[in-house]
């Protein structure tokens, strides 16, 4: 059985504008300053991925990500419970005084953790 986790996946595709390259420093500096005991114990798991990349294909596909996209997959007992959270980072990825503690919210609703 595999371990219960909080996957977080930033897409994108190999060319890049500012909100994609901001969405990712954001969500990284979220998980790194909120989140730093769960990534080490693997609690939350934290990738980029570049769906252009052909070894990338399967995991694109299974979250249907096409570009750009924050994913979130809660794995509970070996199943996944993927969310979209991309409208939202697009909507905050360019001010960081919003995003992060939006998606610090977010990540502890999905983690059980009162905010």
């Amino acid at each position: 059985k595999k371990k219960n986790r909080l996957e977080v996946y930033a897409f994108h595709g190999t060319r890049q504008c500012e909100t994609c390259k901001n969405m990712k420093a954001n969500t990284k500096a979220t998980l790194d300053k909120y989140f730093a005991e769960e990534l080490k114990s693997g609690k939350i798991v934290y990738q980029i991925i570049d769906v252009d990349d052909a070894k990338n294909e399967m995991l694109a596909e299974k979250f249907q990500a096409t570009g750009t996209a924050l994913m979130i997959n809660k794995v509970v007992n070996g199943k996944d419970n993927i969310n979209d959270w991309s409208d939202f980072a697009f909507d905050k990825a360019n001010d960081a005084k919003a995003f992060i503690p939006e998606l610090k919210r977010k990540i502890n609703c999905e983690l059980g953790i009162k905010n």
